[in-house]
């Protein structure tokens, strides 16, 4: 207990931010663990035969990578969801009477892959617009460019299930799955000659306040919570896919009639250019911009044969996008999906 306090008096001269990017909040928060650790640590002590000392030493290994990411990010809330992950997986290894049950746990493989987020991403309705090129700049990062296809500026009105959704492995409890509606466009940037391709989310929309507030805690999002619903149904060889979501008290929706067989993406098709773009990008202010890695497998498609759109864009993203509200969508696609992992480390440029 007096090293939890040491610390924490240690660092906390020090300015969030400044220096080597330690703070004496995340410094206060890896102490917290540290202890929490030694606690287990004389549970294992006291139940298996183990010694402290071997249990801190393998404690203090798995976290260590973890722990130099949070104090890296200098973000307090960042390092209470890694305080989180480490309560329940220390819990659980304890339960299981093995050290060799800490080794062997997804949070072993979790902090060895900063990967934050696993979920399915299944069901996704994709509408595209044409849109003017001028409209994006005020929501376009600092060192990234419009991407085009066929010259032409597109957003995506999209719509999917976020469904079997872990953080650092952990299943999310009451927030596993729900729907997500967004307003996307497309951009790129070029790092040592290789260029990178990536999307800008003009607004997400989820039914969970709690998920909305830490993604715009976590990573300057733009999620807001409103209701959401969606009806998925397949009659003989088609399947229908809607979404719908309340906005200033009326419903809007999107919706699709395809084939229920779903094919390969055809290369150089619209559908691989919507689709295959691997990075995402955050506009955090006029000066600085983040990158982050989508990472997941080449989705198939399935043709739609019919769709419907009733969106009031004006209201929902804003007097920009009013337009589309009466413009046909330049394309319509519903792709399968798949898991799709997000990286944890987000590289500011």
């Amino acid at each position: 207990m007096f090293n939890l306090f040491k610390n924490w008096f240690n660092c906390k001269n020090i300015v969030p931010g400044e220096g080597s990017g330690c703070s004496w909040i995340n410094n206060f928060y890896f102490s917290i663990v540290k202890y929490f650790y030694e606690i287990i640590a004389h549970f294992y002590h006291s139940a298996i035969g183990y010694t402290s000392v071997n249990c801190i030493v393998v404690f203090n290994r798995l976290m260590r990578n973890h722990f130099r990411l949070c104090i890296l990010y200098r973000l307090p809330l960042r390092s209470i969801v890694v305080l989180y992950a480490a309560c329940y997986y220390g819990f659980r290894c304890w339960a299981a009477g093995s050290i060799a049950a800490i080794i062997s746990s997804s949070f072993y493989s979790t902090y060895m892959s900063t990967i934050f987020l696993n979920a399915n991403w299944e069901q996704l309705i994709m509408m595209n617009y044409e849109v003017d090129p001028a409209i994006l700049k005020p929501f376009l990062p600092k060192g990234t460019s419009l991407d085009t296809f066929d010259n032409r500026t597109l957003v995506s009105l999209v719509g999917f299930r976020f469904l079997k959704t872990n953080i650092f492995g952990i299943p999310a409890p009451f927030f596993g799955s729900f729907e997500e509606i967004n307003l996307r466009f497309y951009v790129k940037r070029t790092v040592d000659g290789v260029e990178r391709r990536g999307v800008v989310f003009i607004n997400e929309t989820v039914p969970f306040k709690a998920v909305a507030w830490l993604a715009n805690k976590l990573y300057k999002e733009h999620y807001i919570s409103i209701p959401t619903k969606h009806a998925i149904s397949q009659t003989g060889q088609t399947r229908e896919v809607q979404y719908d979501w309340k906005m200033n008290g009326n419903w809007n929706s999107m919706k699709v009639t395809a084939e229920n067989t779903s094919q390969p993406m055809v290369a150089g098709s619209t559908e691989e250019f919507i689709f295959e773009h691997y990075y995402g990008y955050t506009k955090v202010n006029e000066s600085q911009s983040q990158q982050y890695m989508v990472q997941h497998p080449g989705w198939e498609v399935y043709k739609v044969l019919d769709y419907a759109v009733d969106c009031d864009f004006k209201s929902v993203y804003g007097e920009s996008f009013s337009n589309l509200s009466h413009q046909a969508p330049h394309s319509v696609f519903l792709a399968k999906g798949s898991a799709v992992s997000i990286d944890w480390e987000r590289e500011d440029f």
